[in-house]
């Protein structure tokens, strides 16, 4: 058997099979490429149909990478058979000189289809980088469209939050606009004179609009929170001294004490120190001041009493200086009756400043006590009588003022002409030093007789801070408005600032993804014009191009998927985030620009309230 003619034909055989392969895959893959006349006239394909394309391709190289495998394998066998064969060939014809010559040429046969093999390995390589690529951009698709479902959900959630939220404020607008009126009706009082009912009603007004609309709605402002008692107690205490006009604008004080320590003698000293005929406070042994007595200044002289409903009525002159403890130890429940008096008259002593007699902590009447203790705070400062013949101050009254004292309080050492100066000096040091033991802090020290001039104690009461002063505190609730108001229109302004500035990068980032489209359709021009179309007369016609052309279109492909991909995809994804920036800043401006439309309602419903109040 010739063994050199079976080796030859299976060489052929083998050629032949690769070549055919060969020339079936350059085939097919010219016959898939698109013709530039169809690149031409077909629109690049949308983004979500990037993940369609790369599954088909993926699908047709996993494709050719099995066939390749199987082609490999079997190219395998066949050189394995030819080292066979020509292992037997040898051992058979060690000596002819043909079987050496066709050995030769199967050796480099073999070589070369041994090179073919590691150049189809290379192939099935690249290949598999291909599909990993492949992979690698189909889960950056998913990745971007599940992130892009979730930005429309969360923008669906915020939209529905804030429409609910709308809602929720219509509502709470018109249940607080429903409150104040109902509130308004209640508290409309049917006093004896029209004016001081009108002024009442203003008042009210002014307190229900600061607690039930203004208050609520800045309750989440560091303004709010640094001044929450100016919405409660100092309100309160507002609405009380408002409508005390012998309160208002002017210095209160009061005059508090043990029962016959000299409180009444020391006020009356003041009222007569310029006009000895001026009217006197009752004076006795008993206790006469049982109720809280008020003295200020007026155009006549004018006795009233005003009631625990805050209820003003007149008193003739003559049934107020008849008022004594015995006389009202026969009216039951006084103290729903009368909450104190109060004593006007012309005096240019009074003009700045009002005083308020107090009954004793120690009357025998602990009635008196809580009176005296309802009405002390509501004045800016307190003198507290001490007989310097006490010697000491009194428990009792001690712990009340530690209980509800919240103004400045000044000691009046009475009766020291009584005493030996070393004496007085030596009362003076026990009062300091039981205050002082006790955590009661006291702002001075005067002594005071009936021998004295009243001027050292008028110059301590000019010194007192006005807390009192209606117009204060309408001013300190003014400055928190504004403060309030002008924090929102900053945040107006910087929200705007942000705005512009997001809305000039989304313009950068438009232009930039402009550019980028440009380049990629440059780009695809350029590859597209790269295979050309040739015709043949003993084949079918096709597009082809040479190794620099292909090495070329290979390059400009890579560029695409590459470089130019991702640098789309992040401008895509970058653009999406300064959208939905926008949007953001958008309804966060909207919310501003509602808050503050609704700051200026406030201030100017309140601005009318206080200017009703003149």
């Amino acid at each position: 058997m010739n063994y050199s003619i079976v080796i030859y034909i299976i060489i052929a055989a083998v050629i032949g099979a690769v070549a055919m392969y060969l020339f079936l895959s350059n085939k097919r893959s010219v016959e898939e490429a698109p013709s530039p006349n169809a690149e031409d006239k077909i629109s690049p394909p949308p983004a979500i149909d990037i993940s369609k394309k790369a599954k088909a391709e993926l699908e047709k190289l996993q494709a050719e990478k099995e066939a390749l495998q199987q082609e490999i394998e079997k190219l395998k066998n066949k050189l394995a058979k030819l080292r066979a064969l020509h292992a037997d060939e040898e051992r058979i014809n060690d000596n002819s000189q043909t079987a050496a010559t066709d050995i030769g040429k199967y050796k480099k046969q073999i070589e070369e289809l041994e090179d073919e093999v590691e150049e189809l390995e290379d192939e099935l390589g690249d290949v598999k980088k291909k599909i990993k690529q492949l992979h690698e951009e189909k889960s950056e698709v998913e990745i971007s469209l599940e992130q892009s479902k979730k930005c429309n959900k969360e923008i669906t959630n915020q939209l529905q939050k804030i429409q609910s939220d709308l809602e929720q404020i219509v509502v709470d607008n018109q249940l607080k606009e429903n409150s104040l009126k109902f509130i308004t009706k209640i508290l409309k009082a049917s006093p004896e004179q029209a004016s001081v009912n009108s002024m009442y009603e203003k008042i009210d007004l002014m307190s229900n609009f600061i607690t039930v609309e203004l208050a609520p709605s800045i309750k989440d402002t560091p303004q709010y929170e640094e001044a929450k008692d100016l919405f409660d107690s100092k309100l309160k205490n507002w609405v009380q001294i408002a409508k005390k006009d012998w309160l208002n604008h002017k210095r209160s004080i009061a005059f508090i004490g043990e029962f016959s320590a000299g409180k009444t003698s020391i006020v009356n000293a003041i009222l007569t120190q310029n006009d000895p005929n001026a009217p006197k406070l009752p004076v006795s042994t008993k206790a006469t001041t049982a109720i809280p007595t008020y003295i200020s200044g007026g155009v006549s002289t004018r006795f009233s009493f005003f009631t625990p409903d805050n209820t003003l009525k007149l008193l003739s002159e003559e049934d107020f200086k008849s008022v004594d403890k015995e006389m009202l130890a026969q009216v039951e429940g006084v103290s729903a009756l009368i909450k104190y008096f109060i004593m006007a008259y012309k005096n240019p002593l009074l003009d700045k400043i009002s005083i308020l007699d107090t009954p004793g902590f120690n009357s025998n009447d602990n009635e008196d006590a809580q009176r005296t203790i309802e009405v002390i705070n509501e004045c800016d400062a307190l003198f507290w009588v001490m007989d310097v013949n006490a010697g000491t101050i009194n428990r009792a009254s001690l712990k009340l003022l530690q209980k509800y004292l919240n103004r400045p309080l000044y000691m009046v050492i009475n009766k020291v002409d009584t005493k030996a100066k070393s004496e007085v000096d030596k009362v003076e040091k026990l009062i300091k030093s039981t205050l002082e033991n006790e955590g009661l802090p006291i702002a001075g020290v005067i002594r005071f007789s009936q021998k004295e001039s009243v001027d050292k104690l008028m110059n301590t009461i000019g010194e007192v801070k006005a807390f009192s002063d209606t117009n204060f505190y309408l001013d300190e609730v003014n400055q928190i408005l504004e403060a309030i108001y002008q924090d929102i229109v900053n945040e107006l302004a910087d929200i705007d600032k942000q705005i512009r500035e997001n809305k000039s990068l989304l313009s950068d980032s438009q232009e930039n993804f402009a550019v980028l489209l440009q380049e990629i359709e440059e780009y695809s021009a350029e590859a597209a014009g790269i295979p050309q179309w040739e015709t043949h007369i003993f084949s079918s016609d096709r597009y082809e191009m040479d190794q620099e052309e292909g090495d070329a279109l290979i390059s400009l492909l890579c560029a695409l998927s590459e470089e130019y991909a991702p640098k789309l995809r992040e401008e895509s994804n970058y653009q999406l985030q300064l959208s939905q920036k926008d949007a953001n800043l958008k309804d966060s401006f909207e919310d501003k620009r509602k808050r503050k439309i609704q700051i200026e309602n406030l201030k100017e419903l309140f601005n009318k309230y206080k200017k009703d109040l003149k």
